[in-house]
Formats: structure tokens, C-alpha cells, sequence
């Protein structure tokens, strides 16, 4: 990506309403500087946003990575708010074009298809799309969650075992500690 430009450094959300205009006409600019402004928040990031349009306004029209997910984005909030003229953002690694697409690094966007690779569940020994991650760091499908002890009293037992004077009733950080499942479940935090 070159500097910023003056244009885009003077007024980086007018310059994405004035890029997109030019290749949507069913949306008005006004319409448009609303989803703008609603998903890019920081000045940053328009400024970001706005120069690579500026740099590429075709991916206005192609949606084809790579570029900042950023692009991805206004493309897909577009496309929902009913633009017609610009491009659905296109998967990197299959090229179809999709109407929701995840990111990596680089400026890569991708399906789900695509960028989710199937593993070997922990809990049920076939290959399946991985949702979540055991405390042990295996693999777990959706059917399969991790029902080895709950996770807060064992972190409640830890706790208590180093320092006696606690009572052993989890309290403040550990009553909330984040779940992966749904309430109830005994999944541990975080993949």
C-alpha cells in the first residue's frame, strides 16, 4: 500500500461514498456514508479502508482478494443493505464469489468450506469441522464436548489449595470465567 493520499488523509469516509457511488447506483450516498460510518468506527480504519479503495477500486466491482478484510466487509454490508452493482466478496482459496467470507492473515478472505479444515474429534474418533478445543488442546466437533470434570472447581480447588483462607466457593473472577458452550456445559474457555 502507497502513503495515504491527500484526498483519503482530508476526508477518508467521502472518498469511500465517492468511490462506491460511482459503482453502485442503487444505493444513495447518504445510505452509503450510514453503513460506512456504522462499520468502520475509527478514523484509522477509514483512512485504511479508503486508500485501498483508492489504491484498487476494482475490488469494488471484483471482490477478489487479497486486500484488507475491511473491503470484505463494506462489500458484504453492502450486498445486505441491497447494492446490486458491486461484487459479493470472493473466497481466496476457491474464487467463488460468497456472501459471507472470514478472514486471515494477509488479506486473505475465505468460505467456511474452505477455511475450515476438518480434524479428528477427541471425543468421538471421526473426522469433523472443530468448534471448540479441549483442556487438553484436541480437536472437538459440535456433538462432542468436553464432559472430563467442570473447569471452575477445578481452578476453585487449585485456588484454594495454594491459599487455605479461601473458602473454596468460587467468587468474583472465577464465577466468571467464559464458556464455550452453551450454559451448563463443562467446555473449557478458549481454543
Amino acid at each position: 500500500m502507497t502513503e495515504n493520499s491527500e484526498e483519503v488523509l482530508a476526508d477518508p469516509v467521502g472518498m469511500i461514498v465517492w468511490l462506491v457511488s460511482n459503482v453502485e447506483k442503487h444505493l444513495d450516498a447518504d445510505h452509503v456514508r450510514d453503513i460506512v460510518c456504522n462499520l468502520v468506527r475509527s478514523r484509522a480504519d477509514r483512512r485504511n479502508l479508503a486508500q485501498a479503495l483508492h489504491d484498487n477500486p476494482s475490488l469494488l466491482r471484483t471482490g477478489k482478494p487479497p486486500a484488507p478484510f475491511r473491503v470484505a466487509k463494506l462489500l458484504m454490508a453492502l450486498r445486505e443493505a441491497g447494492a446490486r452493482d458491486t461484487a459479493l466478496p470472493h473466497c481466496g482459496e476457491c474464487g467463488r464469489p460468497r456472501p459471507y467470507v472470514g478472514s486471515r492473515s494477509g488479506g486473505r478472505w475465505g468460505c467456511s468450506p474452505c477455511f475450515d479444515k476438518p480434524a479428528v474429534c477427541a471425543g468421538g474418533h471421526q473426522q469433523r469441522r472443530v468448534v471448540r478445543r479441549d483442556r487438553h488442546g484436541q480437536p472437538r466437533c459440535a456433538k462432542c464436548p468436553d464432559t472430563d470434570g467442570d473447569p471452575v472447581k477445578e481452578l476453585t480447588q487449585l485456588i484454594t489449595g495454594l491459599d487455605p483462607a479461601l473458602d473454596g466457593t468460587p467468587s468474583g473472577p472465577l464465577s466468571n470465567v467464559p464458556r464455550n458452550g452453551p450454559p451448563g456445559s463443562t467446555d473449557w474457555p478458549g481454543p
